[in-house]
């Protein structure tokens, strides 16, 4: 393998592609790159949100060994990550976009400005920045937008998406106040083009990490009004559980202004759920004409061939199914994520339905370059999938994990008077079932039906079969590099691979 193209979208939903059957949305471009590739339809998130999920991309693991468990928790240095493991292999990793993992106190002095942030403009260590576009400070983004006479309103980045919109409207189609030219897809996307260009004859590592479809949920003209509210699928009608996670989230989300203070989720009318799922679309478009000129610039160096591809997302978004909006939740919408994979040479495109998680990729990337596999690394390789093969002892179910404690906004302590360390959740799917188990309440069983639609169900058989297999999965994950040495005897103890065919 020559080259690597890792791009992840953040808050991409599964079902909102065209090749998966969506007819509503356009994705021509991502459709295309579908039709060269190998599509995994049955692919999870193994975290959530941002900064979990991405830690688990980039070392392979669970929450339950990385533990990054919320934004802003940090990385432990002692971790092996995908660009470290790429860069001491020789390759050049190179980001342009964000990782969404703040540096470690234990690994920095305390006076490093970067740990007095909500989340750090650091990176993951052994990246080469290409660019830096992580919202929290003047990157070039936010440069290049002042130069177009477009500036954040108040002190805070953020505010660059500040529209005057009131919070009473619920919310509002109004076009970015910055052009689709000068957008921050358009902006990651030209500099991916440009170091495609620069490095195509030499071989590049590029890791492009898009925001878009990430709220706010607004886009620059024609996308915000590109698709109508009456054409889009209609969401999921709530569901009747009676549990203080579900009450406390209906009892956040309300009142929330994460990320969009323009949009009110406790006010918005069922047409404005639509509007809202329409704009949703329309910066999904936008992201697939960018993608489809990152495969134009590949093709036309005549890299696109003896690239590896791999497109997928850090979640997923609920976008107002069951009554509930974001990533945080126990609910398919917010785990089920795209993922491609177009490995180098790739002549026989197909359809992978076979369960696959997020901690797979890691092991996947490392496949095709040649490189070992460490073996504390949760995920396995899907090289065998992507050439048509079943590997044994493949698994049957997906284990997700989420931790809703905030040490610092006390939101969910202080609604259910539960301290930030007892507000872990692990979900563990199969096919037809999950289980939910919360740390500090009853768990809930999920039947889920032929539509991916989930229904609580009381099962008591059925739910403890799930928890003795989670139980098992996870003692089966658990860290084993020092546990299986032997001091004295350390060549013949060394743990040999997780998996075995």
């Amino acid at each position: 393998m020559k080259s690597l193209l890792f791009i992840c979208v953040d808050q991409l939903r599964a079902d909102a592609l065209g090749y998966v059957g969506n007819q509503v949305v356009k994705t021509p471009h991502l459709d295309a790159l579908a039709a060269g590739a190998i599509q995994f339809r049955n692919h999870f998130t193994c975290a959530s949100p941002c900064g979990p999920s991405r830690a688990s991309l980039h070392t392979g693991t669970y929450p339950m060994l990385h533990r990054v468990v919320a934004n802003g928790a940090p990385m432990p240095d002692d971790i092996p990550t995908l660009p470290r493991m790429l860069r001491n292999a020789g390759f050049d990793p190179t980001l342009f976009g964000y990782t969404d993992v703040p540096v470690a106190p234990r690994n920095a002095p305390l006076t490093l400005e970067a740990l007095h942030r909500p989340f750090s403009a650091d990176t993951l260590p052994d990246f080469r920045v290409g660019l830096l576009q992580n919202y929290e400070g003047p990157t070039d983004w936010i440069r290049h937008l002042a130069d177009q006479g477009v500036h954040p309103t108040t002190d805070d980045p953020f505010s660059i998406w500040d529209r005057g919109v009131s919070r009473s409207e619920g919310f509002s189609r109004a076009p970015t106040r910055y052009s689709a030219e000068d957008s921050d897809t358009a902006f990651l996307a030209r500099r991916v083009i440009e170091e495609i260009e620069t490095t195509g004859d030499t071989g590049f590592c590029i890791h492009a990490a898009f925001l878009k479809p990430h709220p706010p949920f607004q886009a620059p003209e024609p996308y915000n009004l590109m698709f109508s509210a009456a054409d889009m699928p209609r969401p999921r009608a709530p569901l009747a559980v009676d549990h203080p996670f579900f009450e406390a989230f209906s009892t956040l989300q309300a009142d929330s202004t994460t990320f969009d203070a323009e949009m009110n989720l406790g006010i918005l009318t069922p047409e404005q759920v639509l509007e809202a799922r329409a704009v949703y679309y329309g910066l999904i478009y936008e992201l697939d004409q960018w993608i489809g000129h990152i495969m134009t610039a590949l093709k036309t160096q005549g890299v696109y061939d003896e690239t590896l591809v791999v497109l997928t997302s850090d979640h997923g978004e609920l976008l107002g199914d069951y009554g509930a909006w974001g990533k945080t939740h126990v609910l398919d919408p917010a785990w089920r994520i795209p993922l491609l994979v177009k490995p180098p040479g790739c002549h026989t495109p197909r359809v992978v339905d076979a369960l696959t998680e997020s901690v797979d990729i890691l092991p996947t990337i490392l496949d095709y370059c040649g490189l070992h596999i460490h073996p504390d690394i949760n995920g396995r390789s899907l090289r065998a999938l992507c050439d048509g093969e079943i590997p044994g002892q493949w698994r049957d179910a997906v284990m997700c994990e989420l931790h809703v404690g905030d040490p610092i906004d006390q939101g969910y302590e202080q609604l259910l008077q539960i301290p930030s360390d007892q507000l872990g959740v692990v979900c563990y799917r199969t096919r037809t079932h999950k289980l939910v188990v919360f740390q500090a309440f009853e768990s809930l069983l999920f039947e889920i039906d032929s539509a991916g639609g989930e229904h609580p169900v009381n099962d008591p058989v059925h739910q403890a079969q799930m928890t003795e297999a989670l139980l098992r999965h996870r003692l089966n994950q658990q860290s084993r590099s020092d546990a299986c040495l032997r001091v004295g005897q350390i060549m013949q103890s060394t743990p040999g691979p997780r998996f075995h065919a």
